[in-house]
């Protein structure tokens, strides 16, 4: 099993193509069933091992308004010419913008309707059209086409996003003052083409085709009700999405996403939701000037209520707990694994060298050491669990995930590959519960 989202009405349908044989007549029905069963297959094949997205061209010119546009009661952004391109939907149709076109149907005109925010934003997207026209006269061929258009939303699963201009009112020409001129657009080209600002065409979101991850695995982070609003200033949550960040060229074949998760929804169906619960060791072990979470640590009697984060655990639940402000020998990270797991050892790294755990051998192999005692004296930098219910990391392994401090390029390089083994880890366990399941009745 992989996982890949496909299209389930293309793996409900089998499929199913012409049985040729001598004297068969060719009709249009027949000739339509053969054409589709050879659709079907290129774009459950596209589908399957590409991600959407542009395959090359689709540059965006600015270019001056018509005289004759009209706006009626919308606003002008300005005029842009698509250049001549290829790209590729989810469901693996390509879209293909030639160089000749008539019409001038890639010069393409962004009005709006008069915006209720100070700032708004315009997406220009691209999405595949099956007939150019089915209206038009009968004639031997039919155009696969396009449409561009823009919005005021993301794009969605079926466009491409070709570029995206952020407005603000001082950028926008109102009816009047375009009546009767050819009027210059307020937008203009990025001079920063990293950094786009407002009133700036900007290319930094474009998604390009690629080979499509075929292990997508889910990071959840644990937190209050009031900081789910706040990744921003998570650190174990910004760690983790340096660390996904880090698998497009680290470990390809993978695919990280980071999500936080309230206290409040914790139960077994978070299980299915992410592949990993990841628990800031601060908060539980009562670091200072941390805010502990009122539900997993109540302060009624001074005793621990860690029943949300126990049925998690018994409902098949997987759970990353960093410490890195405690010595492995910590009293208060014991008691803690004492409560939620029962008393649950720990394989130190040693150990998990001599039983060759995957951990330490897939996809990126370490020796019988420890590469960062010198970073890390004195510190466990990682331990698992029998059964890898509970993954503790520790000393400065999450933070090397980001590089913060100064540190060695070296260092970074080698945290995010035991991060990625990390994640293969529990992706693997996670696909491997889902290959085979007891549904026989109790």
């Amino acid at each position: 099993m992989v996982d890949v989202d496909l299209n389930s009405a293309k793996i409900a349908v089998p499929f199913e193509k012409l049985d040729v044989y001598d004297g068969l007549a060719i009709n249009a029905e027949r000739w339509a069933i053969d054409h589709d069963y050879h659709k079907r297959r290129q774009n459950l094949y596209f589908e399957a091992l590409f991600e959407p997205g542009i395959v090359c061209g689709l540059g965006v010119n600015l270019i001056d308004q018509p005289s004759n546009t009209v706006t009626e009661n919308k606003v002008f952004v300005c005029q842009i010419q698509i250049q001549p391109g290829i790209a590729m939907d989810h469901q693996g149709n390509v879209i293909v913008l030639p160089e000749e076109i008539k019409d001038n149907r890639r010069d393409f005109p962004i009005i709006i309707d008069p915006p209720e925010q100070d700032l708004v934003t315009a997406y220009i997207v691209v999405n595949f059209v099956e007939r150019e026209d089915i209206n038009e006269s009968k004639k031997e061929t039919i155009q696969e086409s396009y449409r561009i258009d823009h919005k005021s939303e993301p794009p969605g699963p079926e466009e491409i996003e070709i570029c995206r201009i952020e407005l603000d009112y001082s950028c926008l020409i109102s009816q009047d003052e375009e009546q009767g001129t050819n009027k210059k657009s307020k937008i203009s080209l990025p001079k920063n083409s990293l950094s786009p600002k407002v009133g700036e065409l900007n290319l930094c979101h474009r998604k390009f085709a690629r080979l499509l991850p075929k292990k997508k695995v889910r990071v959840g982070v644990l937190v209050t009700q009031h900081q789910m609003d706040e990744s921003d200033d998570l650190v174990l949550y910004q760690r983790l999405e340096a660390l996904c960040s880090s698998l497009p060229s680290l470990y390809p074949e993978m695919q990280g996403s980071v999500e936080l998760v309230s206290e409040d929804s914790l139960s077994g169906s978070t299980v299915q939701a992410c592949d990993v619960l990841c628990l800031n060791g601060d908060y539980f072990l009562g670091a200072e000037d941390s805010n502990l979470l009122p539900v997993i640590k109540a302060e009624a009697d001074s005793k621990v209520d860690f029943k949300l984060l126990r049925d998690y655990v018994n409902a098949g639940g997987r759970v990353l707990l960093d410490t890195p402000n405690y010595e492995s020998s910590g009293a208060e990270e014991h008691n803690l694994i004492s409560t939620i797991f029962h008393g649950l050892e720990l394989m130190e790294w040693s150990k998990l060298w001599e039983k060759n755990h995957p951990i330490l051998r897939k996809p990126f192999t370490f020796g019988a050491s420890s590469l960062f005692a010198n970073l890390d004296s004195g510190k466990e930098i990682l331990r698992v669990s029998a059964g890898e219910q509970l993954i503790c990391t520790g000393g400065s392994l999450s933070a090397l995930w980001r590089g913060e401090g100064q540190v060695q390029r070296a260092d970074i390089r080698t945290a995010q590959e035991l991060g990625a083994n990390l994640l293969h880890l529990v992706w693997r366990l996670r696909q491997l519960s889902n290959l085979c399941k007891d549904n026989r009745s109790r």
